[in-house]
């Protein structure tokens, strides 16, 4: 190859000196010296006179062009060849003579421009795509003619050696894959705000992350996540449980993520002010812890009574006090009410029993009460116990030989006759018909003689005398012997004579 090439050289070369001195030789003619108006195609491109790119006016001495490689009549890329003969030079306008191809780097040949010629242009290619340290990588190119190749690398657990491209060189610099720590900002993640924590290492020529987030505060109950922070919801708690005077209170919570707390708090002896929640907002309001006076009626021990209330407020809270005030006895309503009745056979009454209920002495309990017990022989009638007629008696009825008593009831009267003696003769007799009383006078008798009898063979007499004494009649006989019959008499009982 380079005995080839410098063959073609020395032709070259040879033939340029001919030329040279034929030109030296030849006398030129006045009308010579004006090469571009002589009608000869003086620099042999092909072109004549002012055809030719090297001729600027009919008066140019020169169909040559200093500024053109291609037609300056100069070997410029040292070939051995000028101008049109150059292979490199496409015509006389142009500009480069070099020609890429010819196994000789020349002129304006390079790596970049003739590879052929001059060689591998420098270059460089990275299969990550650059200085990425993340991913694994190979640099590979051209430097100065020579290939290469190189890989990204761990230099130990934290730190890579990247291999990249700057145009079309390689560069390399060992890097830290990143220090440890938190990254980014605070986020919102479940209610909680994280962060995430991101741990750098290095392997198998590649940096690597593990990203994990991290608990930077817990949103406790009444509290939200938003843009990263723990913020407090709207939200009121009463300590006295709402809109209760009578009670010290603090309301308090968050409003706008800023906390509050209020107290309860006396404007004055007689009025407070009040904090209370509705729903999640405080509210509050002037009140007045009372008027002074009575209230309405009510039950105590049975009586009716109202209360005194006199109202103040101390210590963030209205307080009363109650004093009790006697209206009325409802008691001294009680007693019988209506008539007498009968029930069951006896006489009772009704006794009302008044109390207190819902502040009045309306209200009362009935008890039958019982008045009278209408015993044996008594009906109730009309709410009486009253005396059925009856009769009673101790001769056994109409006897007038027996003092006697009736007693008994009659028309709910009672009554009580003795047996007693109208006369010497006759009596009054007292004695029962069922329950009825039956009285009447009697004689007790008249008296007589029973003529003669015979008593153990004598003659006897008898004489009979009624009489009444006591109450009831008597029998009185009186016997007389009459004759002492001897014997041998007898009584003859027939005749009542001694015979």
């Amino acid at each position: 190859m380079k005995t080839k090439k410098a063959t073609v050289i020395l032709l070259a070369t040879v033939m340029t000196v001919l030329i040279l001195a034929a030109s030296a030789l030849a006398a030129p003619s006045p009308r010579a010296a004006k090469a571009c108006n002589d009608g000869v195609d003086n620099d042999g491109d092909g072109y004549t006179d002012l055809a030719d790119p090297g001729c600027s006016s009919n008066k140019d001495t020169s169909e040559l062009n200093a500024n053109i490689e291609c037609d300056d009549g100069n070997d410029n890329d040292g070939d051995g060849l000028a101008d049109w003969r150059d292979g490199g030079c496409s015509g006389p306008t142009d500009t480069d003579e070099s020609n890429c191809g010819d196994g000789v780097c020349e002129g304006g040949e390079t790596r970049c421009t003739c590879e052929s010629d001059c060689g591998a242009c420098n270059s460089c290619g990275d299969t990550d795509g650059g200085d990425v340290i993340l991913t694994f990588g190979t640099t590979s190119g051209y430097l100065n003619g020579a290939s290469y190749s190189h890989s990204d690398y761990c230099v130990d657990s934290s730190n890579i050696r990247e291999h990249y491209c700057s145009g079309t060189a390689e560069q390399s610099r060992q890097q830290n894959c990143g220090t440890d720590g938190y990254v980014g900002d605070d986020y919102c993640s479940g209610g909680d705000v994280y962060r995430n924590y991101v741990d750098y290492s290095c392997a198998s020529g590649a940096c690597t992350s593990t990203t994990t987030p991290t608990l930077q505060q817990d949103c406790v109950t009444g509290q939200y996540c938003s843009a990263g922070q723990c913020l407090w919801s709207d939200s009121c708690s009463d300590t006295d449980g709402g809109n209760v005077i009578t009670t010290f209170g603090t309301a308090s919570g968050y409003l706008n993520n800023a906390p509050y707390s209020d107290d309860d708090y006396c404007v004055d002896s007689s009025n407070i002010m009040e904090y209370l929640c509705s729903g999640t907002s405080e509210q509050s309001s002037q009140q007045s812890c009372g008027t002074d006076g009575y209230t309405g009626n009510y039950c105590s021990s049975g009586d009716v009574y109202k209360d005194y209330m006199d109202y103040s407020c101390a210590s963030g809270e209205c307080d009363s006090t109650s004093t009790p005030t006697f209206q009325q006895d409802c008691d001294a309503g009680s007693g019988y009410v209506g008539s007498n009745y009968c029930y069951s056979g006896d006489v009772y009454k009704d006794w009302r029993d008044y109390y207190c209920s819902s502040g009045n002495c309306d209200s009362y309990n009935t008890t039958v009460i019982l008045q009278q017990d209408c015993v044996t022989g008594q009906y109730c009638s009309a709410g009486q116990c009253l005396w059925s007629d009856s009769c009673s008696e101790n001769d056994y009825g109409n006897n007038i030989w027996t003092f006697g008593t009736t007693n008994g009831y009659y028309d709910n009267n009672p009554y009580s006759h003795s047996d007693y003696c109208v006369d010497d003769s006759n009596v009054f007799e007292y004695y029962c018909s069922g329950t009825h009383e039956q009285s009447s006078q009697q004689s007790c008798g008249t008296d007589f003689s029973s003529g003669f009898y015979c008593i153990s063979d004598d003659v006897y007499w008898t004489d009979y005398d009624y009489n009444c004494a006591g109450g009831k009649c008597n029998f009185n006989y009186t016997t007389v012997l009459v004759e002492d019959c001897i014997p041998p008499q007898v009584c003859g009982n027939s005749t009542g004579t001694c015979i």
